[in-house]
Formats: structure tokens, sequence, C-alpha cells
């Protein structure tokens, strides 16, 4: 009994010491995992190869108060991210993560609805409206309670891919067909083997793709349309186009207008696309912002569709 007694007057004074030193000494921990759902599986750790952002706010206020960078190589799918509490890390807290790339700015404008978060992507030279698709952006949001002081918490960022790109192949049909009836010389009922396109076949109307998006994914307003400046090449029958990179919104380029809960988030002339007409190549159509999911059908006069594919 005598020997016990020491032991418990050394654990009340530890004890004491916590409550005397606002529970530092017994602090809890946040214990952040990281998943990227893609068929079926968590694909985070095969997709995610650089750092991850992490932003916390405070989920009432939507005030930011901290920032960290998690190295890549510190955490797996049996190792989180784990941090100590701070006097900060009390109530519900918004999580917003990204993955770290050289060619994206990460915007957090104070017109940002809160604890919502996007991303723009860079121009390789200013001015130029030419930018660098990037393919395996990730983006994740989650909201929790913190918990008191002590106590540990088990948290799950979900993550989503910020950039949608969409590829598409289209040859005008009348090339394609190889013969149709115009006009040689003022005389008509001339079938030729190469036709030259109407410039109607120069018009992409990206049904579906809308140029307003809403926090649930849900598209509106205008449809997108393409009206890029090509030429028809005689020497191997291909619609060509020395133009490269992106749209700006003086016409000839594309203008992309971004809604988080029908609210302005993003304004940007700097969608890339790359336009060809030959089998293979593909008109490259990359919309950064909040993550979106198309729902797409293409009209387009003069043309045939040769193929579509999605990167989600």
């Amino acid at each position: 009994m005598k020997k016990l007694f020491p032991i418990l007057l050394s654990i009340l004074l530890m004890l004491s010491s916590c409550i005397q030193d606002e529970l530092d000494a017994c602090a809890g921990r946040l214990h952040i995992y990281f998943s990227y759902i893609y068929g079926q599986t968590n694909q985070f750790y095969e997709t995610a190869k650089t750092d991850v952002h992490l932003n916390y706010y405070y989920k009432e206020s939507g005030d930011k108060f901290r920032e960290t960078t998690i190295e890549r190589a510190s955490i797996g799918i049996d190792n989180p991210y784990v941090r100590e509490k701070q006097r900060e890390d009390k109530d519900s807290i918004t999580l917003i993560a990204w993955t770290h790339d050289e060619r994206v700015e990460y915007v957090d404008a104070a017109s940002t609805p809160m604890g919502v978060g996007y991303v723009h992507l860079k121009e390789m030279t200013p001015g130029s409206g030419i930018c660098a698709p990037v393919d395996d952006l990730l983006y994740g949001q989650t909201s929790f309670h913190a918990g008191t002081h002590i106590e540990r918490r088990d948290v799950t960022i979900p993550f989503v891919r910020a950039v949608c790109r969409v590829r598409i192949t289209m040859i005008p049909q009348t090339v394609q067909d190889g013969d149709a009836d115009i006009d040689i010389n003022g005389r008509r009922d001339t079938y030729a083997t190469v036709i030259i396109p109407h410039a109607d076949d120069y018009t992409f109307h990206l049904k579906g793709t809308r140029n307003k998006i809403d926090y649930n994914n849900i598209t509106s307003g205008e449809e997108i349309i393409l009206n890029p400046k090509a030429y028809y090449d005689e020497k191997d029958g291909n619609v060509k186009t020395t133009w490269f990179g992106a749209f700006s919104s003086l016409e000839e380029y594309l203008k992309v207008n971004v809604y988080i809960k029908d609210n302005p988030a993003a304004s940007f002339d700097c969608a890339p696309i790359q336009l060809a007409s030959t089998p293979g190549d593909y008109i490259d159509l990359v919309i950064d912002g909040h993550y979106i999911r198309p729902q797409m059908s293409i009209k387009v006069n003069g043309w045939k569709l040769a193929t579509v594919e999605s990167s989600m």
C-alpha cells in the first residue's frame, strides 16, 4: 500500500499538469485519410503523385485558420496524415484539399462561397491565352466536428477530379464521303472527289455542356459553341488550323463561366482546346474550376463524329 501511494500521487500530478496547461500535454490527434473512389476502389494513392495542399476553415464563420502542405511520400492507404490538435481545432471544421501542380493557381477569393475553393489554369506565357492541360488534379472537401482537445478524430477526405477533359475527334462529312455536288467555273451538277467544306462546318455546338455549373454539378445557361479559324488543305484532304491552345473571350475564343450555388465563382478564357480533324487526333476541352461531369451530345453541321472520349 505504501508503494501504491507514490504511484497514485504521480498520476494525480500528471493530470493536474494537463489541466494547468490547458490540456496541451494531453492533446488528442487528427488522423486524416484520403480517398478517390474510381472503379469502386480507392485510387487516390495510385493517382496522386504530388504533395497535397490542405486548408482548415471554421465551418460557421468561413475563416481560414491554417494551411498545410503534406508530403506525398508521408501518406499511404494505411498511413494517414496525423496532427496533434491545437487550440484552433475546435467546433465544426471544413477541410479543403487539392493535389499540387505548378500549372495551376489555387484561388481562394473573398467572393467564393464559404467552404468552396477552385483552381485556375496558368498561361504558359502571361497574356498568351495558351494554357497547358492538367489531367490528374484532385480536389477534396469534408466537414466534421473536432470534438474536445483530448479526443482523437478519424477523418476521410473524399476527392474528385478537379479537371474534366473531353476529347473529341470530328471529320468533315463532305471530305469523309469523298464526293458532292459543287459549283466549278459556274457549272453545277459537277462531282469532285475533294470538297471544300462550308464555313458552317467549323462551328461546333457542344450541346449539354453549358456555361453555368452549380454546386450540385447541374449545368445550365447557354450551350458552348466553338468557332475556331480553320482551313482546308487540298494536298491531304484534311481540315487544319494553325491555332493551338485556347480560345479567348473575343468571339474567336472560348470563354467559360463557372457558377457554384448560383454564385459566379470563376470566369476564364483559358480552357485549352486542341483542334484536329484527322482520326486519332482530338479536340481537347478542359474546363477548370469546380468538378463537373458534362452530359454531352454533339451537333456539327457538315461533320461526321468519329470518337468521343471523356476522362473523369
